[in-house]
Parts: structure tokens; sequence; C-alpha cells
């Protein structure tokens, strides 16, 4: 009482002249009965202190009081029955603890763990949990975004006004849905929401007005049009037989978003997709897929056709590119637009370069002593291409593990290409330049793959250190007079100027 002013009525407690009418109250925080705790929420609670005389029940309550001036202070405090050692008689014995930096601290340490520092929206953990209790109370929708081209913004405009769009998105993305949906930041772009529906078609609106806060966003806080792609599931009738059906859960459908997702950016960006019928079926092929690929590296089964490069000028092989290729159950070749994405998506990529490159590297050896047996020069030699992945691309010790790969075959490093597809340039640039061009000045070629239909800006392909620019067949094969034959012109001056 001296601690908030002389007054024992602000800490709830009614002292009463009458002995046993001492009365505690506030929100139940835990009770113990018989030595054991156990929990007990609710409204807030009034306990007669008299009542618990003939019990062994000890009662605990944190308490939020106000004190003198409007000062707040939380409290800690237990009513323990205890009977005098020597007159026999049953007291209450009343502790109180002030906790009140304790409890700051507390709620601190939850708003960090459950709240996402710059956007205050809900941290990914917390989103998960949301949507997990929210399944049970009824069908939930899950919409899954990011915005188009971040990096480019981030790149464009720094760090610091990149993450004030991401603030602002925020905003928006809570102004724009209704009050009873969930809304969480998961990292970097991608934020989700998580909305009761009654059908999947209910998500079509909710998307675009996911749509159209990205928009606001972009014109409110850097003056320029900004685009969101969206990827949606519901917890809605399952179609496959009962035998293959799950309960839904919070990761199932953020996973099945997230799928739904990457269709809405394959397709063009700037818009949404649903996980539909179709999906479920491409991801349980993409699910046979991985674990055929699996199977292929522990039994060290990866084939390894090499396409040639023939010069038309003269019709004669020049080079070759070695291409990864696995074989179904009947001995057929299986498509590798099939596999290889799903080689990609389960991390098995990295295993499946590394087998190409082992038997590049020998192939190119085995090249390399008939050439020395025919007495043929080392120039007639034909250099083979390997296409690596970016998680390969972003090793850390890269340039040293190439090295080792072909020392140990003996093969010459001046006979290997390094073909990067366009698409992963940005993506590994930072991280592999340097060891690119350390391999390069030990002989190795680098090439880009793909070019014209990837992300790569011009001064990427300037600061990298490329031999080799490989139009995309989509530009090579162009009517004349098109805007694609346009661009294969440009590209092929730019690829003189740079000495490719």
């Amino acid at each position: 009482a001296e601690l908030l002013g002389g007054d024992p009525g602000s800490l709830g407690l009614d002292l009463a002249q009458q002995a046993g009418r001492l009365r505690l109250q506030g929100r139940p925080d835990a009770a113990e009965s018989t030595g054991r705790a156990s929990s007990d929420s609710g409204p807030p609670h009034s306990a007669p202190a008299a009542a618990l005389l003939d019990g062994s029940t000890v009662v605990r309550r944190r308490v939020d009081v106000e004190g003198p001036h409007g000062s707040r202070r939380v409290i800690d405090a237990e009513v323990r029955p205890v009977r005098m050692r020597y007159s026999g008689r049953s007291v209450v014995l009343l502790t109180m603890r002030d906790v009140t930096a304790e409890h700051a601290a507390e709620v601190a340490l939850l708003e960090r763990a459950t709240t996402d520092d710059l956007t205050g929206l809900a941290s990914r953990s917390e989103f998960m949990a949301q949507v997990d209790s929210a399944i049970s109370a009824g069908p939930v929708g899950v919409l899954f975004c990011d915005l188009d081209r971040f990096k480019s913004i981030n790149e464009r405009f720094g760090h610091g006004e990149a993450d004030r769009l991401l603030q602002v998105f925020a905003r928006e993305l809570v102004a724009a849905l209704p009050p009873t949906a969930t809304v969480g930041r998961l990292g970097g772009d991608e934020f989700a929401a998580a909305v009761p529906v009654r059908h999947d078609h209910d998500l079509d609106d909710h998307a675009e007005s996911v749509r159209q806060a990205a928009r606001r966003a972009g014109l409110s806080s850097l003056h320029l049009t900004t685009t969101v792609s969206v990827g949606t599931s519901w917890t809605g009738p399952d179609p496959r037989p009962a035998g293959e059906q799950s309960a839904p859960t919070a990761a199932t459908l953020v996973e099945e978003a997230d799928e739904a997702l990457r269709r809405a950016k394959r397709t063009g960006r700037d818009r949404a997709a649903h996980f539909d019928t179709d999906m479920r079926a491409w991801r349980a092929e993409q699910t046979a897929m991985a674990a055929a690929v699996r199977e292929h590296l522990e039994a060290g089964r990866v084939e390894s056709a090499v396409q040639p490069v023939v010069d038309p000028r003269t019709g004669r092989v020049s080079g070759g590119e070695a291409l990864a290729r696995i074989r179904d159950a009947d001995g057929e070749l299986v498509p590798a637009a099939l596999w290889i994405e799903a080689a990609t998506r389960t991390g098995l990529i990295g295993a499946v370069d590394a087998q190409v490159l082992d038997r590049t590297a020998a192939l190119i050896a085995a090249l390399h002593r008939l050439h020395r047996e025919q007495g043929r020069p080392d120039g007639a030699l034909p250099v083979i291409g390997v296409n690596l992945s970016d998680s390969t691309l972003a090793r850390a010790d890269l340039d040293d593990w190439l090295l080792a790969v072909l020392g140990s075959h003996g093969a010459p490093l001046d006979h290997l290409v390094i073909e990067i597809p366009e698409t992963v340039f940005p993506v590994i640039r930072d991280r592999s330049a340097d060891a690119l061009r350390r391999l390069k000045d030990q002989g190795a070629w680098v090439a880009i793959d793909d070019f014209g239909v990837g992300y790569a800006s011009l001064a990427e392909v300037r600061d990298l250190p490329i031999d080799t620019l490989k139009i995309d067949r989509s530009f090579v094969v162009a009517e004349p007079g098109t805007t694609h034959e346009a661009i294969l012109r440009a590209s092929l001056e730019m690829a003189r100027a740079l000495d490719c």
C-alpha cells in the first residue's frame, strides 16, 4: 500500500474489519493445489480469502493496479492458507511483489518473438500459429504474395527506401483486407494473409485488393507503380480419394499458396493464381520426380549426354555441352523440364551438378589423352560446357572445388566452359564473381546461357568475366524485320564490343 500511495484499495483488496473477509481480485494467472500447479485463465476474478481456510489451495494472481497520479504497477499476489504452529488457528498469508519491470520485459520479449520488427505485422512463427488456430474455426484462405522485381527496387533506391516501401505496403495490406484477416510478413518482401472464406472464389476479390494495395504503396512511397504477384490456397473440400487426403495445416496452406505464387510469376507477374486440383497433381508428380532423382544419385545413374556445338562456317564440331539425363523404369529418357525443377526445389541439384562435372572432367581428360596419342595440338581439342545451378555457383569453395574435380582426372581447365543461366546471374553475382575471375585466370571459359530471357542487367554483363554469350533461341530464329531480330543484332554487337 505504501508503494501505491497508502491506499490499500488501489490493489483491489477489500480489507474488511471482520476476520476472513479479505478478498483478492484480478485476472487468474495460475493456481496451485496440493503442490501441483495448473493454468487458470478467464475473466477478472474475486476470491474470498475465508473460502481458503478449510483447504490447501494456494491462489496466485497477477494484478494490474493504478496508483496515485495515474501510475500503473503490476503486482504478483499470493494467498496461502497457513495453520499457526502453537495456537492451531487457520490464517491466510498474503504476499505481494512488485513485478512491473519484469512484466514489461516479458511483454517486450513476447512482442519481439511474435512481431516483425520492420512492419509491425505478425512474424512468420506467429502467423503460422494463428492460422493453425483459425483452421479449427472454419474454412480459411491464405494469400501469399511478394512484390515484383523488388531486388531492382532495392538496387535503384537503396535499402532505406525499399524498407519504407515494405512498411507502407504492410499498412495498405492491412487496410485492404477484412478486420478478421491475419496478416504477417514471412521474410524479405514476402507477405501472407489468412482470411475466413466460404469458397475459394472469395479469394479472387481479396487478391485484387492486395494488388491494388501494392500499387498505392508504390505511388505513395516511391512515386512509381509497384506490382505484386499473389498465390492463394484454402481449406475447402479435398477432391482427392479419402486415402490420399490429409488434414490442412498452416504449413501446407502456405506451401500450396507459394506454389500458386510461382505459377503467377512464371505467367507474367502482376497477377493471382490459385492452387487447384491440377497443381496438386503437378505437386505430386514433382514429389515422385524428386524421389526418382534421389534414387539415381544414390545409385550413380545420372547420365551425361554431350550436345555438339558446330561452327557454321566450317561445319566442324568445335565444342559441346554436357547435359544431365535420367531414365524411367522402362529405360526411356525423362524430359529434363520434368525433373530438373524437382531437383532444384528439393536441394538435389547440387549433387546432380557434381556428378555431371565429374563425368565431364573424365571426358575432357580422355579426349586430351587421345589427342596426345594421335599427335594433335591441344588447340584442336573441343571445349565442353557444364551448366551449373545457382546453389553450386554460390559455393564458398567454388574455384577450389572445380579445380579439385578436374585435377582428380588430370583434365585441363582450359577446355571447360562454366555456363551460367541468365536467370540466376544476378543471384550469384556478388557471391561468385571473384571465384569465376580466378578460374578464368587459370584457363576456364565463362558463358552466359539463355541470354535475353533472364534478369541480367548490362552492368552485370560488363562486370563479370564473360567469354561467351549464348543468345536464347527465341531471338536466333527471329523473322527479319521484327523487334526480336533487332535485339539479336544489338546483342551480337554488344558481344563483339565485349570481346566475347
